[in-house]
């Protein structure tokens, strides 16, 4: 396809989005970003400057710069806020914490590297091999990271109990897996002291 193809189907797309969305909610600016992703930042910087463009009909004092840069702002910010909501409806329907992961677009070495923490630790939480209680400060990184509630998070905990896994492989019997205290858990670990007081609340 040429530059001047593409072009026109950009064109195409912000003048069908103009007509049907006068005035952009996040709801209208994350449906058309999904619907043609190629074209994401042309429709979130046009309608945040519909939004404005409505605003300035009641001020026209403003200038247009003015109205360009808050209306980009606000529009980004209202997409970032439907994209969280979508997120965290998403993340509580699932049953397992590799569900939520994959929904998260996220692995359990990514995870375990945006916690600073032993990629074992994870993999045994995730895998059914930890028992609760978790720390305070465990349970609400995994609701940060995965936009879900505490009370998922221990939802998600006890489901991985009843469906323990040997690393990769699913258990053949439940006895197979001996759980053990989060608290032996991050203890018996290599991480430094300071790391291991961290993540039991400790410090």
């Amino acid at each position: 396809m040429t530059d001047k193809n593409e072009n026109a189907d950009r064109d195409d797309v912000l003048f069908a989005f103009q007509q049907e969305c006068s005035r952009p909610t996040a709801d209208d600016i994350s449906m058309w970003v999904r619907k043609y992703p190629q074209f994401a930042e042309d429709i979130r910087i046009h309608a945040g400057i519909a939004r404005d463009m409505a605003d300035e009909e009641e001020n026209p004092m403003e200038v247009p710069e003015t109205v360009f840069r808050r209306g980009y702002s606000r529009a980004l910010s209202a997409l970032y806020s439907a994209d969280l909501e979508n997120a965290a409806s998403e993340s509580n329907t699932y049953r397992s914490f590799e569900a939520v992961l994959e929904a998260c677009g996220k692995t359990i070495p990514t995870l375990a590297s945006e916690f600073d923490i032993r990629r074992s630790i994870i993999a045994d939480l995730f895998g059914g091999r930890v028992s609760p209680p978790l720390s305070k400060r465990m349970t609400e990184a995994l609701q940060r990271s995965l936009a879900i509630s505490a009370e998922k998070v221990l939802e998600l905990l006890q489901n991985a109990l009843g469906q323990p896994r040997l690393g990769m492989a699913k258990a053949t019997k439940i006895s197979a897996v001996a759980a053990r205290p989060f608290e032996d858990v991050v203890r018996s670990s290599d991480m430094s002291g300071e790391k291991i007081r961290y993540w039991l609340d400790e410090d």
